[in-house]
């Protein structure tokens, strides 16, 4: 499937990041995406919480030894 430039980035536009949006807000929607964003941010941050507090033990242990 062969498309101009112009359709490739509007379809990309679509389903990745919505950028272009034509019409109302969708309040819904909006919602579900602002929960999801900071559902995600605070998986991440728990991450990194676990991984810097395995770091710091593994360089007690390494102290120790």
């Amino acid at each position: 499937m062969n498309l101009p430039l112009a359709e490739r980035l509007f379809i990309k536009d679509r389903i990745l990041e919505r950028k272009m949006v034509i019409g109302e807000v969708e309040v819904i929607a909006t919602e579900k995406k602002r929960k999801r964003k900071q559902m995600e941010d605070k998986r991440i941050k728990r991450k990194m919480v676990k991984t810097d507090a395995a770091h710091a033990r593994s360089m007690e242990i390494l102290e120790l030894t």
